[in-house]
């Protein structure tokens, strides 16, 4: 059976292609969450003992805890809860967007409704939504996938954009907004006129990019291409 997919662009206009996580993989996930958290409270149990005196305080650690175990972890570990970790899915936003906080804590506070009927309400949702989404997913504008995008997308992203190095710093972060067509147009523009007198195409080409990025610069054409492309680039794998 061939495994569901999700194309979504980026900012930059490039198209990523995640797997989506079957219900298979979401369920394993949530079932180590659950053996983790139970294990968790047997420990807990065991340490505080079992009297009438500590009863409380072992009541309401352990129900702090398990309350909001899959938000915090979801916010710590970007997505992941240690269950999501060991089956190498995620959370992501379907807009590409980096999910925020808010958008954690709309999955969580929807988690009782979704786990209605043994889970049920929420297989009901990742089955019949077309990017496998559960009611919080939903409202919260995000997905869980497969924590691995195919190699040829990344390869061709990187053919596309190119790479820079770890440690660049960018210093045009408007060059975010630039366009795939801009990129292109500015290529093309070094690779005619960087070896030839005329400079005229080039000034015109630079002061559109100005234009569009509200910015001013005093360096040379060419120059002013190469480090946008390189700032682009930047962004570009930044956000993926």
């Amino acid at each position: 059976m061939e495994m569901q997919s999700i194309n979504i662009q980026t900012t930059q206009n490039v198209s990523l292609r995640y797997h989506l996580a079957g219900l298979g993989h979401r369920i394993a996930a949530t079932f180590i969450d659950f053996i983790i958290l139970a294990c968790f409270g047997i420990f807990f149990s065991l340490l505080l003992g079992f009297t009438e005196s500590y009863s409380v305080t072992t009541s309401v650690i352990v129900g702090l805890v398990i309350y909001l175990y899959f938000l915090l972890c979801e916010i710590i570990m970007n997505g992941q809860t240690i269950g999501k970790k060991v089956m190498k899915i995620k959370v992501i936003k379907v807009d590409s967007t980096k999910p925020s906080i808010g958008a954690y804590v709309l999955r969580w506070i929807l988690l009782p409704i979704d786990y209605f009927m043994m889970g049920g309400v929420a297989m009901i949702f990742i089955i019949l939504t077309p990017k496998g989404q559960r009611l919080g997913d939903l409202v919260a504008n995000t997905t869980v996938v497969l924590d691995k995008r195919e190699e040829n997308v990344l390869q061709k992203k990187k053919a596309i954009i190119g790479s820079v190095d770890q440690d660049y710093q960018p210093v045009f972060p408007e060059a975010s907004r630039l366009s795939m067509e801009d990129i292109s147009l500015m290529r093309q523009a070094v690779e005619a006129f960087q070896n030839r007198s005329q400079r005229a195409p080039m000034e015109m080409l630079k002061e559109k990019i100005e234009a569009k990025l509200n910015i001013t610069s005093g360096l040379h054409p060419i120059k002013f291409f190469h480090t946008l492309i390189k700032d682009h680039t930047y962004y570009s794998w930044r956000d993926q």
